[in-house]
């Protein structure tokens, strides 16, 4: 391996790792601690695939349960816009690769993870993924389940769609 294809591939690995890490494991420890702070008991980490789940019981109302299962998806997001921030601060350069890498891996994982809590819901298993658990603390079962997260990912995707063209001017760069 010659010291470009070296140089290149840092950023892909470091972007790749970090976007892991992030959504994987980070994600779901800050996750912990907001149930924590509004009085969940009953912890327990598990690991389900590659990624690190949280199951807690809360006993307080459903707004705030629902607020709780959406800190991953809501912490995702927001890197993503901080990230979009920093990029067009950066020049043309590794760093920025890195970052781009990052961005695209989180929004990989988020469209994933919403299609799965998707079929989830639509499915009726795992019982234990957050976009199951979300409209059963919003008392909806069924259709209405249903239409709930159809709705989630309408909206979802659209922001998504306008973060990933605003993503595309800075790989697009000269």
């Amino acid at each position: 391996m010659n010291n470009k294809s070296k140089k290149n591939i840092t950023p892909v690995l470091i972007g790749a790792f970090s976007g892991a890490f992030f959504s994987f494991i980070l994600c779901e420890v800050i996750r912990a601690a907001a149930a924590y702070l509004a009085g969940a008991e009953r912890f327990h980490f598990h690991w389900s695939g590659i990624k690190l789940q949280l199951g807690f019981v809360l006993h307080s109302k459903a707004i705030l349960a629902v607020l709780i299962y959406l800190i991953p998806f809501i912490l995702n997001i927001s890197v993503i816009t901080s990230a979009l921030q920093m990029m067009r601060k950066l020049p043309v350069g590794a760093k920025r690769h890195t970052i781009i890498i990052f961005s695209l891996f989180i929004i990989g994982y988020i469209i994933i993870d919403l299609f799965y809590g998707a079929f989830s819901i639509v499915l009726n298993f795992n019982r234990e993924n957050d976009w199951f658990m979300i409209p059963q603390s919003l008392g909806l079962s069924g259709t209405g389940s249903a239409i709930f997260i159809f709705f989630v990912i309408i909206l979802s995707m659209g922001y998504l769609n306008l973060l990933l063209k605003n993503i595309l001017q800075y790989i697009n760069a000269k």
